[in-house]
């Protein structure tokens, strides 16, 4: 008897449904996933200006040295985020890989002036602060995966990397600031050649990983 008592409310319930159908409201839910984008920037200025090189005529070394200069390179994104950065050489044809105390791979080109090469120059990190904290300069060759610590820690045309982290490990990071140290040679050939004022030309592209 009770079970078709049961039989009966639940046939009623059904026709009622049917006989009173609701309009429906459609909840969307949406949303983009975007990795934190991160920028790249020179505070205050991202010339080094060596500004006007007396000439010497007896300059006796095949190259003269200039006083290093300093600028700091500042990473900040959106949220902690693993970076790394390698250098192109956007005056490649003028590069010149016979400077003493410069390797071959870690030198970028000043330009040209009467077909000779003016000279060159390098890029070394010197520290490195991550979100307030120092930070180890990492170094991998192009195609490895295996971080090490960099001993020279100079930027290389070859596609090698660095990064910044602790124990051999990069760390994700929201601001980053390193500062670098350049140091520029002047080749003597384009010394003794000059009969004008010759312009330092030299320019190299600084490319962000995300690791």
């Amino acid at each position: 008897m009770k079970y078709s008592i049961l039989a009966l409310a639940l046939s009623i319930s059904l026709l009622a449904a049917g006989a009173h159908a609701a309009d429906t409201a459609e909840l969307k839910v949406t949303g983009t996933i975007r990795p934190a984008a991160c920028k790249a920037s020179f505070p205050g200025n991202s010339v080094i200006d060596f500004g006007t090189i007396k000439l010497e005529p007896q300059l006796r070394d095949k190259y003269k040295e200039l006083p290093s200069r300093q600028v700091n390179l500042r990473i900040s994104c959106d949220g902690p985020t693993k970076i790394a950065v390698r250098a192109f050489d956007n005056r490649e044809a003028s590069r010149d890989d016979d400077i003493p105390d410069i390797e071959a791979g870690d030198g970028f080109g000043l330009g040209m002036y009467r077909g000779k090469n003016i000279g060159g120059y390098s890029v070394r990190f010197s520290s490195a602060v991550a979100d307030g904290k120092a930070a180890d300069i990492l170094s991998r060759a192009n195609g490895s995966t295996a971080w090490s610590h960099s001993a020279k820690r100079s930027l290389r045309q070859d596609g090698s990397q660095f990064a910044f982290g602790a124990d051999g490990v990069p760390v994700a990071f929201t601001e980053l600031i390193t500062n670098l140290s350049v140091t520029a040679k002047l080749s003597r050939a384009a010394y003794l050649l000059m009969a004008d004022d010759i312009q330092l030309d030299g320019s190299i592209s600084i490319e962000m990983l995300y690791l």
